[in-house]
């Protein structure tokens, strides 16, 4: 937005009754820089043991208080992340990542600063366990409600994973993949 500032000088010369008048206008500008988005989690999860089994078996979990972060410090920009985990694997033996299932809270805590319903969970995520071997929307914020709210979120996650009968015993290491996408 442009904004003009009118700046007025009047100046009286001593020779009688007699003022001249100048106008004279100048730009006046203000420039607000954008914040930065960001990622980021708690970082490891250990999920626990459950012993082998000659049948299916399944172990459930809850990450810890949000676990995952969504930092808006511009505020009014589109953005969205995506979460998807890896196979778990201990040497040549592998759970498949199909065999993990992951379920949000309801909606995003708002950890500091405001949302208002804008910062929203993807629409193939939510507070049911959908499977994440493909990347799955999470975090997201449309590109059209650029109303300048600016905030920190969060999300504390369940984790459920399905072992397969007769899975080898050991310790099991799988990746995490959570990614931003800027839409601006």
């Amino acid at each position: 937005m442009r904004k003009s500032l009118l700046l007025v000088v009047i100046t009286t010369i001593g020779l009688g009754i007699y003022s001249i008048i100048k106008a004279a206008t100048a730009d006046l500008t203000l420039e607000i820089m954008p914040g930065r988005i960001a990622i980021d989690s708690s970082g490891a999860v250990d999920i626990g043991a459950i012993s082998s089994n000659p049948t299916t078996g399944e172990i459930t979990t809850g990450f810890s208080s949000n676990s995952f972060r969504m930092i808006d410090m511009r505020g009014g920009s589109g953005y969205y992340t995506t979460i998807q985990f890896d196979d778990l694997i201990k040497g040549g033996d592998r759970i498949a990542k199909g065999y993990i299932q992951f379920k949000t809270i309801a909606t995003p805590n708002t950890i500091n600063g405001d949302n208002t319903g804008q910062i929203r969970f993807g629409s193939g995520i939510g507070n049911q366990y959908g499977y994440s071997d493909q990347p799955m929307t999470y975090f997201v914020r449309n590109p059209n409600q650029g109303t300048g709210l600016i905030g920190k979120y969060g999300d504390t996650p369940d984790i459920k994973i399905t072992i397969p009968a007769n899975q080898p015993s050991g310790a099991y290491r799988g990746t995490i993949y959570y990614t931003l996408y800027d839409m601006e």
